[in-house]
C-alpha cells in the first residue's frame, strides 16, 4: 500500500503521469486535482528560484569578468611583467571564489553602526585581545578599534608585506598560515604564524620599516588596523591610550 503510495505520488509530482493508477471515486478525483495542483505550483517555484539565482549569478560574474578583462588590457597596455599579471589574475581569482568579488566593508555598509560593530567584533575582538598588547583593556575600546579594521585576502604565496616597505599598521591573521621571512624574497623562514595570532603592533606606535617579510602559506584572510586609525580611535580613549603606549614602549 505504501509503496503503491509513494510510486503514485512520484509520478505526480514529476509529472510523468503513466496513468496506470486511476482514481476510482470522486473524492479520490478530488484528491489528484489538489495534489496535481500543489505539486506543479511548487514546481514552478523552485524552478523559477533556481533560475533567478542563476541569472543574478551570472549577472555579477559577467561584471566581473568585464573587470578583469579591463585590468588584463591596462596592464599589457603598461608592459607590467607577466609574473605580476599572473599574481593579480590569481588575486583576482581568489577573490571571486571567496566573497563573489565584494569587499567585506561593502558587504555592511549599509547596516546600522550598532549591527556593524557587533559583526566586526566577532570577528576580530578575540584575536586581538590574543595580542598581548590589548589582552587586558575593555571591550568597548576593542570593539571600536575592530570597527577600523579593513579586512584583505591573499591567495597562496601571496606577499602580505616585504622587507623595507613602510610599516602601516597591525595585522589580525583570521584564517591560513602566514610564514615570517627574514629576507625581502622570502626563501629564510624564521617563523610561521596561524589563524589566531596578531603580528605588527610595533607599527601602530610609529611609522617605520618592516624588518622582515610576510608571505601567505596558504589562502589568508587578514584584518589590518593602520597607524592612523589607531591614532584616532585613542583620542576618544586618552586614559587607555596613554598606558598603552607606556605598555607598548617596555615591550
Amino acid at each position: 500500500m505504501y509503496g503503491y503510495a509513494s510510486y503514485w505520488v512520484i509520478q505526480i509530482y514529476t509529472t510523468t503521469g503513466y496513468g496506470d493508477i486511476v482514481a476510482k471515486s470522486f473524492g479520490e478525483m478530488i484528491m489528484c486535482i489538489i495534489i496535481m495542483i500543489m505539486s506543479k505550483m511548487q514546481v514552478v517555484f523552485i524552478m523559477g528560484h533556481l533560475a533567478s539565482t542563476q541569472t543574478n549569478k551570472r549577472v555579477l560574474q559577467e561584471a566581473y569578468e568585464e573587470k578583469l578583462e579591463t585590468i588584463k588590457t591596462y596592464m599589457k597596455q603598461e608592459r607590467i611583467p607577466t609574473k605580476i599579471q599572473k599574481r593579480v589574475m590569481e588575486f583576482y581569482s581568489y577573490r571571486w571564489n571567496r566573497t563573489s568579488g565584494t569587499d567585506a566593508e561593502d558587504l555592511f555598509k549599509d547596516i546600522h553602526t550598532c549591527l556593524k560593530t557587533e559583526i566586526l567584533s566577532s570577528i576580530c575582538e578575540n584575536t586581538l585581545r590574543n595580542d598581548q598588547l590589548f589582552i587586558e583593556y575593555p571591550s568597548p575600546f576593542l570593539r571600536d578599534l575592530c570597527t577600523r579594521m579593513i579586512i584583505r585576502c591573499f591567495p597562496i604565496g601571496e606577499f602580505i608585506y616585504r622587507k623595507g616597505d613602510v610599516g602601516t599598521g597591525m595585522y589580525l591573521l583570521l584564517i591560513g598560515d602566514v610564514k615570517i621571512c627574514e629576507d625581502s624574497r622570502g626563501s629564510k623562514i624564521s617563523r610561521r604564524l596561524c589563524a589566531g595570532k596578531s603580528f605588527g603592533h610595533e607599527f601602530l606606535m610609529k611609522r617605520t620599516l618592516f624588518k622582515d617579510t610576510a608571505i601567505a602559506e596558504n589562502y589568508v584572510d587578514v584584518a589590518i588596523l593602520s597607524k592612523e586609525s589607531f591614532e584616532a580611535v585613542g583620542l576618544l580613549y586618552p586614559s587607555i591610550m596613554r598606558k598603552l603606549l607606556k605598555e607598548a614602549s617596555s615591550l
